[in-house]
């Protein structure tokens, strides 16, 4: 809740300190779901099947005159499973974004605040440890990112990034599931080559703490980039770098003598010392992009460090390919497939390690001018590394969603 309180009081003083704009407007919208799924808990034996009834309104509200722009994106989804108890949820998604621009530049601000559970496994707001646990988790998680633009010259620019984020886990969180936060500091510069392409270069460091394990790493990140575009509707992405991630275990037991499988430290006793280690990771990016009057389509690779519930760092391997493709003037498909490797890299939670496919194909009617009708299939398959074991899950899902015309008010 006080995530929550921050972030409105936030928007309060923004909305309040820019409430002399020439334009505000708020574009609400709403979709109703219905959905079945044949293994809710992605169990590998005594599948369980469900169904279940979402309502996911949403609005989005902006403000913007000659020097600054504002915006929020309020979204909340209410799950309502009917043949399992203790399951239905109350997620809720914000997104805020302030700029002014100055002379030579801009000052930013954006945050977001998610409030998800482990049972969401919607694409896009699903979190890492979905599909792992039979336990509902809530997790709450306050990003807060002021930033600075400046233009060296007319081909070269920088940006100076600092990002600040909170996770915090309900009260019915396991041992493995951990509260921690972590500051990002990041500087970025880039070089317009010509028209069509550009060079960049980012240095990134971030320090992550974890409380309760008293554990922290620290990463240092150094990436190149090289964006090209071909035509207006068509561009490649390319990134790579390495990141050196340095883990310390604080109060790490270790024994003096030597570990019997059956009598544990044998001739010694267990002491507590600082263990310290590191890896590197080699990431990279690529991203291509194309958009024409029959559709649009979007493929992207990329290894990433990113962290996981308890706060160890992990290697993220992920590949996705979606496509958009118009059929008629009131139909279009969609076809969305994702592949997913997470790994410990400090072996912190090896029990999060996994392997992940989805496969998602769509159709959408149009019905009128602000109704539409969609009908999707999700199949996910899992598979947990450490232990080899694969579950499997499908679902059929009818969505009818509703978006209203722009509301506009000028003052």
């Amino acid at each position: 809740m006080n995530c929550f309180r921050c972030l409105l009081f936030l928007t309060l003083i923004i909305v309040f300190s820019t409430s002399h704009s020439a334009e505000w407007f708020a574009e609400p919208s709403v979709i109703v779901s219905s959905q079945y799924d044949d293994n809710f808990y992605l169990r590998t034996t005594n599948e369980l099947d469900t169904s279940s009834l979402i309502i996911d309104p949403n609005l989005r509200f902006e403000g913007q005159d000659e020097r600054w722009s504002f915006k929020l994106d309020a979204r909340f989804r209410a799950v309502k499973y009917y043949d399992i108890s203790n399951t239905d949820s109350n997620n809720v998604f914000l997104k805020l974004k302030h700029s002014y621009l100055l002379e030579s530049g801009q000052l930013g601000l954006s945050a977001n605040l998610d409030r998800n559970t482990t049972f969401d496994r919607n694409y896009d707001t699903q979190l890492l440890e979905a599909g792992l646990s039979e336990l509902q988790i809530e997790r709450d998680t306050l990003t807060v990112e002021p930033y600075w633009d400046w233009k060296i010259s007319e081909i070269i620019s920088s940006r100076l990034n600092l990002k600040v984020t909170d996770i915090q886990h309900g009260d019915n969180a396991p041992s493995n599931y951990n509260d921690y936060n972590s500051q990002e500091i990041s500087l970025m510069s880039n070089w317009s080559q010509t028209e069509k392409s550009v060079w960049g270069m980012i240095l990134k460091s971030t320090h992550l703490e974890v409380s309760d394990l008293d554990y922290e790493n620290e990463q240092r990140t150094v990436q190149v980039y090289y964006d090209h575009s071909y035509t207006e509707n068509s561009k490649l992405s390319i990134l790579g770098g390495k990141t050196k991630v340095a883990y310390l275990y604080n109060n790490y037991p270790v024994c003096t003598g030597f570990i019997d499988p059956f009598l544990g430290c044998v001739f010694g006793a267990y002491v507590l010392i600082d263990n310290e280690s590191s890896s590197t990771v080699s990431e990279y990016s690529i991203g291509y992009a194309h958009a024409n009057e029959l559709g649009d389509f979007n493929l992207n690779a990329y290894r990433s460090v990113r962290s996981s519930s308890s706060g160890s760092a992990t290697q993220n391997d992920a590949l996705s390919i979606n496509y958009l493709r118009k059929i008629t003037e009131r139909v279009s498909g969609e076809f969305l497939l994702v592949r997913d490797v997470t790994e410990s890299i400090d072996g912190l939670d090896v029990n999060q390690d996994r392997e992940v496919s989805r496969l998602q194909p769509s159709v959408s009617w149009k019905l009128s001018k602000y109704w539409n009708l969609s009908f999707r299939y999700r199949y996910i398959k899992q598979v947990i590394t450490s232990t080899d074991v694969e579950s499997t899950s499908n679902s059929i899902l009818a969505v009818l969603s509703l978006k209203w015309p722009k509301l506009i008010s000028i003052n």
